[in-house]
């Protein structure tokens, strides 16, 4: 681990202190079969208190990523601005418009990963932590019109699914291959077998605790009845254009 010190000009020791960052790489063992891309792991001290119920589930660090295990296409340009902003006008906060990779990709990207999950009947490492994060971000793109708009444009749900086959071969709870065509093809599967839902409503739980989300947060049963009728949306759709 090597540790990096922020000094802005006119700030002395204590100010430092209380900014240091400290940056490791990330040692993690993958999963058997994968490959893990070089990841630089970011740790800072946050000025804001956890909530008490969150059990530390959002932690002070920053994941950076390097690999090919994206193609990063499509993506355009997406203004970012600070939350701040809009309440203290009086200050100048920076903005930016970065290239980021196309929502429509996302949504694909996600719900590969969600219907392998639900084919293998566990999530991640097996304990499902942090990973109900992806059901939630796929109904909230579903909801904000981009889920149709993904299935719908088929040169790109196949580059996805080849893509897929290539970098993230999976099998299913059985041992058998899990083909990524499923996914564009019709048989999408998004909602997990009631015997694995157990861990991944805890960790739903513990993220929703944790005051990471913000604005309309549905209930576990809720997100589930709105996947169910996602993923027959997503299905019908993908037979159509197929």
């Amino acid at each position: 681990m090597a540790s990096i010190i922020c000094r802005p000009s006119g700030w002395g020791e204590a100010e430092t202190a209380a900014a240091a960052v400290t940056l490791e790489l990330d040692r993690e063992q993958p999963e058997a079969g994968r490959r893990q891309p070089p990841t630089i792991v970011i740790h800072y001290q946050s000025l804001i208190p956890a909530p008490d119920n969150s059990s530390g589930y959002v932690r002070p660090t920053v994941r950076l990523e390097f690999g090919a295990h994206s193609t990063g296409e499509p993506h355009g340009p997406m203004p970012v601005t600070c939350e701040a902003a809009t309440h203290l006008a009086m200050l100048d906060f920076p903005a930016a418009r970065p290239l980021v990779i196309d929502a429509r990709r996302t949504f694909l990207e996600k719900a590969a990963a969600i219907h392998v999950a639900c084919r293998r009947g566990r999530w991640g490492s097996g304990e499902g932590e942090r990973y109900s994060r992806h059901w939630y971000d796929l109904d909230r793109l579903a909801r904000a019109g981009i889920a149709e708009a993904a299935i719908r444009d088929r040169p790109l749900a196949v580059e996805v699914a080849q893509h897929k086959e290539d970098f993230w071969r999976a099998t299913d709870a059985d041992g058998q291959p899990i083909s990524y065509a499923q996914v564009i093809n019709g048989e999408l599967q998004l909602v997990p077998t009631a015997a694995s839902r157990e861990a991944l409503e805890a960790d739903y739980r513990a993220m929703t605790d944790s005051g990471m989300l913000r604005g309309e947060i549905p209930r576990f049963l809720e997100l589930l009845e709105r996947i169910a009728l996602l993923e027959q949306q997503c299905n019908a759709i993908a037979r159509s254009v197929s």
